[in-house]
């Protein structure tokens, strides 16, 4: 009934006391003969060659089957080792079998698992067990069996009879169930996403999907799907790297994809489960999309337009919801900053003079910092409001200057955006190395907090960004 493997691994058996017929099992192109026991059918798997095979048993299974069983794995010289397991008629039995299960395994083990004969509860106990012990030891869960023999039309007592007077056994299929037994893996990747934004179980569980129908259909393979892992995986390290670029771009081209993967996952069952994902993360995306004007990366000059900010703005709140502060402020910040650009460029400092070199671009990392530490200064951002010392770019400071003052709802605007968002990304940034280190003041309630401060922040520099002056085209 549970798992299998090579040289130091196992796969086990739970064999109840019931009574077995001779069938002739069949697997792709593999039929075993007849054989009374589905156990030695997979045993003689051609990929199993030197795996040792533990069975588990009842005190019935026991008594009935084992001395037969052993005989037959003998006789063929398969290595056969058993274990006792209970019933299972109370709660501790169950989790007793549970522990014994545990104890069948190392760690890393190949498995190849056949639950062809549980009895009422123990299969469930079994496959459950075994979900388990994959994470905890590493499993490698090769394949997952299943001998059908109530496929056999009159089965069993029709059979029998017919078995009796003509001795030749009738094939019935072997069931590859492994594709099903992932299923709790799937779980485990949309909870991973729902949660925290990460792809990486979903990408695990679509990678093997994906190079098996490129290595079978070639030019054929559905580029949707074949290319579906990697796509996932670049808005994920979008994500996590705050590639403000990237983030919109990356989630755009899933979202289209999204639409032939769910048509594509009716042609493969191992895809089936994407057909009950796609739309579910396509919704997801969708808001990291929404004022995207295409699949193409933002360029330099796009930064400081409405679309990019409000995109940002969108990325924030999106990490927020996952529980990913540091992220999240990091995106806000660079609105901010681009906040600051678009100010300046309203007050006409498009380019920063530079002693015998050419002028900064209002597009270069060296303009948005500038203007960014000039407004800190002018507003009061931190602390109290002072004019920058610059003597080469005087006539920019004072235009800057002249602007913000006439303007006082969009500097007020800035000054609070600014100094709530650069106050919370100094704290994560530097890991708390600063009074709430000192005075050992960090815990749950002080996350809860910054997570709380971390959604009024996107309220302010939201309302920073509807306040912007329109942007002039070139």
């Amino acid at each position: 009934m549970w798992g299998a493997g090579r040289d130091h691994g196992s796969r086990a058996v739970c064999l109840p006391g019931n009574d077995y017929l001779d069938v002739d099992y069949r697997l792709d192109d593999y039929t075993s003969g007849a054989q009374k026991f589905v156990q030695v059918a997979i045993a003689r798997l051609p990929e199993l060659e030197g795996a040792r095979t533990v069975i588990a048993l009842t005190e019935g299974a026991r008594k009935k089957h084992w001395k037969e069983l052993a005989d037959r794995f003998a006789e063929r010289k398969l290595a056969l080792t058993a274990i006792d397991i209970k019933d299972g008629r109370s709660d501790d039995e169950l989790w007793e079998n549970f522990d014994t299960i545990g104890s069948v395994f190392s760690q890393g083990d190949e498995v190849w698992f056949d639950l062809t004969h549980g009895f009422r509860s123990l299969s469930a106990t079994a496959i459950l067990a075994i979900g388990f012990f994959r994470h905890v030891k590493k499993l490698k869960i090769a394949r997952v069996f299943y001998g059908a023999a109530e496929t056999i039309p009159g089965w069993m007592q029709d059979y029998k009879m017919r078995l009796a007077e003509t001795r030749i056994a009738e094939e019935a299929p072997i069931f590859d169930l492994t594709e099903m037994f992932s299923l709790p893996a799937w779980a485990e990747a949309v909870t991973e996403w729902q949660r925290t934004g990460r792809a990486d179980g979903l990408i695990d569980q679509t990678r093997p999907i994906a190079q098996i129908l490129g290595r079978k259909l070639k030019r054929d393979a559905p580029s949707s799907i074949t290319t579906l892992p990697a796509v996932l995986g670049s808005l994920s390290d979008a994500l996590t790297l705050v590639r403000h670029d990237q983030i919109a771009a990356t989630a755009t081209a899933i979202h289209r994809q999204l639409e032939d993967v769910k048509l594509q996952a009716k042609t493969a069952p191992a895809l089936t489960p994407w057909g009950h994902l796609a739309e579910l993360i396509a919704a997801d995306v969708s808001t990291l999309t929404v004022f995207a004007d295409g699949s193409s990366p933002w360029t330099n000059e796009q930064v400081v337009t409405d679309a990019y900010l409000r995109n940002e703005i969108a990325g924030a709140r999106w990490l927020q919801q996952r529980r990913r502060p540091v992220e999240a402020f990091c995106i806000l910040r660079e609105v901010v900053t681009s906040c600051a650009v678009r100010i300046a460029l309203a007050a006409g400092v498009t380019n920063l003079p530079q002693p015998e070199k050419p002028p900064v671009a209002s597009d270069e990392e060296a303009f948005r910092s500038t203007v960014d530490r000039w407004l800190m200064n002018l507003s009061g951002a931190r602390g109290k409001p002072s004019a920058p010392i610059d003597n080469a770019r005087a006539s920019e400071i004072g235009r800057l200057q002249t602007f913000a003052n006439g303007h006082p709802e969009l500097s007020s605007a800035w000054k609070e955006a600014a100094s709530l968002v650069s106050l919370h990304r100094n704290k994560l940034d530097h890991a708390w190395t600063g009074r709430e280190h000192s005075n050992g003041t960090f815990n749950s309630e002080l996350l809860k907090k910054i997570l709380s401060e971390l959604n009024g922040s996107i309220t302010l520099v939201a309302a920073l960004v509807a306040l912007l002056p329109p942007l002039e085209s070139p």
